[in-house]
């Protein structure tokens, strides 16, 4: 309120106060939702075609009583699907702390 009594748009004072405030928790946010959505097999498997499927959903398809289990590919194509999310972790990894700690520690 104190902005927009200042002369501030309201454009200008979502962008210089509230979005600032809203990183961190948008971040943590951002990185659950891919977290869950990039691991995700239910949906995978009812929405994708034979020729297009995703990692949780191919690796379900290693297992087959003719072969039995794969335990490497299934090892390897584990630590493929891990990649992604454990990089998106470290680059978001101060909006987190950040979020985590805000009003915990007394500045």
């Amino acid at each position: 309120e104190a902005a927009l009594v200042e002369g501030c748009s309201r454009l200008r004072v979502f962008t210089r106060i509230t979005l600032p405030m809203m990183r961190a928790p948008l971040a943590s946010a951002a990185l659950f939702v891919f977290i869950l959505n990039w691991s995700d097999y239910l949906i995978a498997l009812l929405l994708t075609t034979r020729e297009w499927v995703t990692i949780p959903v191919y690796m379900a398809s290693l297992s087959s009583s003719m072969t039995g289990q794969l335990y490497g590919a299934k090892a390897a194509l584990g630590l493929i699907a891990a990649v992604p999310p454990v990089i998106m972790g470290i680059a978001i990894q101060r909006h987190l702390v950040r979020g985590l700690t805000f009003g915990a520690l007394k500045q």
